[in-house]
């Protein structure tokens, strides 16, 4: 089961990344605008990714990918591993939603924390999105440290 502790850092404006590999075996590094709990178990979370490259397509049904998310101000990591189960694709209004909010809190963040003008941070944000439902299996605590690295519990 994944908790909502367990997700905390992966929520509430934090900077997300998710890595990937294509069926070729190139490595791409996308940003994630969301990540919120499936509702079809208690493994599994949907995932919002920044899809400008267009790179992201069906395929991705079976591929391994680890999503990292970190406090901007305090720099306490998370990073969950797994494998995408299903490509939803066009994200939905609650994910659209969802997406929106976390980005805004993301860019408010970035804005205190480095004094960025926040007109120049919102550019940043994704023009196109789509959805993936991972189911984790790997939890890591990637908070810079002597501990990072550390494996966490999930279920």
């Amino acid at each position: 089961m994944v908790d909502d502790e367990l997700l905390r850092l992966l929520r509430n404006g934090s900077a997300l990344i998710a890595g990937l590999v294509d069926p070729e075996g190139r490595p791409y590094a996308l940003r994630a605008w969301v990540v919120v709990p499936a509702s079809t178990a208690g493994d599994r979370v949907r995932v919002a990714l920044g899809d400008e490259c267009n790179v992201v397509g069906d395929w991705i049904v079976g591929t391994r990918v680890a999503v990292t998310g970190g406090d901007v101000s305090t720099l306490e990591s998370l990073q969950v591993k797994g494998t995408v189960v299903a490509w939803w694709g066009e994200p939905t209004e609650s994910d659209l939603a969802a997406a929106g909010e976390h980005a805004e809190a993301f860019f408010l963040a970035v804005h205190e924390s480095d004094g960025d003008p926040i007109e120049l941070v919102r550019r940043m944000g994704p023009r196109h999105l789509v959805v993936v439902e991972i189911a984790i299996d790997e939890a890591y605590d990637q908070t810079p440290g002597p501990k990072a690295g550390a494996p966490l519990e999930v279920g």
